[in-house]
């Protein structure tokens, strides 16, 4: 019996030991209130109704707070992330190509505050495009530093974005990349496309689409979220 396929399929990266991030709790386990970061994020994308399924990307010693946070979702079974990025996201992309789909929104489970309006706009740019990403424009004064010391210049912020996520692609395209350039460690997919020639489509943010990375950036979140169900 053939495998059944999907159109799109969301892969949430959730396999980071949050080196960066204070606390005994992994910050994709942290709590928002009612459910933990990881939970609201999975349950976004599933609720979302142009996502045909969700699979995670976990670390392989996170397993048990795992399966306690998605309790009772419909998801693809998980898989087990690499000690980068870029080996995490072949490892999901290896461990669905079973199931076909069309194309693959990759996201970074710290991101919690994109929006549906932000996952659709993604989704309609790929009737066009075969890669897009998630971006902001830079409107902040942007200065070089070598030794992170002393400022050496000023660098033009025209036609600068803050890369973001989700990231989205045909699926069979980001799936040669990831094995053809594997162990190049880039710190986003769109990099392999890029270096490949292709064309990737921007998608501009239309919330703060701020990264959980410090444990002080939680409060915030708390409040932004608080601020948009209000």
């Amino acid at each position: 019996m053939s495998a059944k396929k999907y159109h799109n399929i969301a892969m949430i990266v959730a396999a980071g030991s949050s080196e960066r991030f204070a606390g005994n709790i992994p910050k994709q386990y942290m709590s928002l209130g009612q459910m933990s970061v990881l939970r609201f994020v999975v349950e976004k994308f599933l609720n979302h109704n142009e996502i045909d399924a969700v699979v995670v990307g976990i670390n392989q010693h996170h397993e048990k707070m795992y399966n306690e946070e998605v309790a009772g979702l419909s998801l693809l079974p998980h898989f087990i992330g690499g000690d980068v990025r870029q080996k995490t996201v072949l490892n999901g992309l290896r461990s669905i190509a079973k199931y076909s789909p069309k194309n693959i929104l990759i996201h970074d489970a710290a991101r919690v505050l994109t929006t549906p309006k932000t996952i659709s706009k993604t989704i309609a740019k790929m009737r066009d495009y075969k890669a897009c990403i998630v971006a902001s424009k830079i409107n902040d004064t942007i200065k070089y530093s070598k030794d992170g010391k002393i400022i050496e210049r000023t660098v033009s912020r025209d036609g600068l974005f803050s890369a973001e996520t989700p990231q989205m692609f045909d699926f069979q395209t980001i799936l040669s990349l990831h094995e053809k350039y594997s162990g190049d460690n880039l710190t986003d997919d769109a990099a392999l496309c890029e270096k490949e020639g292709m064309d990737v489509a921007i998608v501009e943010s239309d919330s703060i689409n701020t990264k959980l990375t410090h444990a002080r950036d939680l409060g915030l979140i708390k409040k932004l979220l608080e601020e948009y169900e209000n």
